[in-house]
């Protein structure tokens, strides 16, 4: 049994291979019309994601990555001036600021992005995504100073943001 078993299967490798050599992939194609290798190689094409969805994604991680490293550095100062009272401003070192940038910039990114979603083109997307996160950011950038200043001389006001004439 076992030698009529292997007898078969080498029998039929052999013949596969003499079948495969011998012939192009037409005429292979012509035994199984069923068969399209574009539809087979479709099947293997990489899932593609829709660039809106990219931009978003890239937005959220420089935003994430950026703002939880703002956060640090000012968790940082405000523990050095409660320990050793070294001063919180000027705010304006090389890390904050580039903390602050990239945060400023994955926000424009993810604010392009939803609006692309909603089919608005891809350069005004981008000019009123950077126009409303720069606007916010320099506002937001002017109160964290001025909470800073209140902190120093332990003169403390809530920060009211429905008063525009308290922010410039």
């Amino acid at each position: 049994m076992l030698n009529l078993l292997n007898l078969v299967l080498g029998n039929t490798t052999v013949l596969n291979q003499r079948l495969i050599g011998n012939t192009d992939i037409t005429t292979l194609n012509g035994a199984m019309p069923e068969i399209d290798p574009n539809e087979i190689i479709a099947d293997y094409v990489a899932v593609s994601i829709p660039a809106p969805y990219l931009l978003m994604g890239a937005g959220m991680a420089l935003s994430l990555l950026f703002g939880l490293n703002f956060a640090r550095l000012i968790e940082s100062k405000l523990n050095e001036w409660k320990v050793d009272k070294k001063p919180l401003l000027p705010l304006r070192s090389l890390s904050s600021t580039i903390s602050y940038a990239g945060l400023v910039v994955g926000i424009s990114f993810l604010i392009a992005g939803s609006m692309e979603v909603f089919n608005f083109a891809l350069g005004p997307s981008v000019l009123i995504g950077s126009i409303v996160s720069l606007l916010t950011g320099i506002a937001f950038w002017i109160q964290i100073q001025r909470v800073m200043r209140q902190i120093e001389t332990n003169n403390f006001m809530s920060v009211d943001f429905d008063n525009f004439d308290e922010f410039f």
